[in-house]
């Protein structure tokens, strides 16, 4: 199967009033949603289905219970965008059946991974890329400490 290609159709930003030079930690909400109609398209030879993305904000600093009580995120992202994979329509027929007849959720993993596997890569880091600087956080970090277990490291000397 050919890679997934990523074409966004519609971006909306609202984020509230930031100081210039400030930047805000932010805390994120996720929430993807998909079609509940695949296509075949023909005219383009490729599997095609919207997906749509819902990113809330909220400061870093703002405990985890405010978040639930307040819901007043300090920025919202929605983003509708196509997937894309080109190929023979014959590729696409069972999945396409089970996505309509049984929901998203019955599509073969493999398949489901294919449809995924850029969203972060090709939508929300771009996105995340309109924010900054005033918005860190959106693409989750990897935090390095210093407690490595040294039992897990080899230094090739045995």
């Amino acid at each position: 199967m050919r890679p997934t290609e990523y074409h966004i159709t519609d971006l909306d930003l609202s984020l509230s009033e930031i100081s210039p030079g400030q930047t805000r930690p932010a805390r994120t909400e996720f929430g993807i949603s998909h079609s509940s109609n695949p296509q075949y398209e023909t005219d383009i030879g490729a599997f095609v289905t919207p997906f749509e993305l819902e990113v809330r904000l909220y400061e870093s600093n703002v405990a985890e219970t405010r978040i639930e009580e307040s819901g007043e995120p300090t920025g919202v992202i929605q983003c509708q965008f196509l997937t894309i994979v080109e190929g023979d329509e014959s590729e696409f027929e069972s999945a396409i059946e089970r996505w309509r007849e049984h929901g998203y959720d019955a599509v073969s993993a493999d398949f489901r991974s294919h449809l995924e596997e850029g969203i972060t890569d090709e939508i929300i880091v771009p996105i995340a890329g309109l924010l900054r600087p005033s918005y860190r956080g959106l693409v989750p970090r990897l935090l390095a400490s210093d407690d490595l277990d040294e039992s897990l490291v080899s230094d090739g000397r045995e």
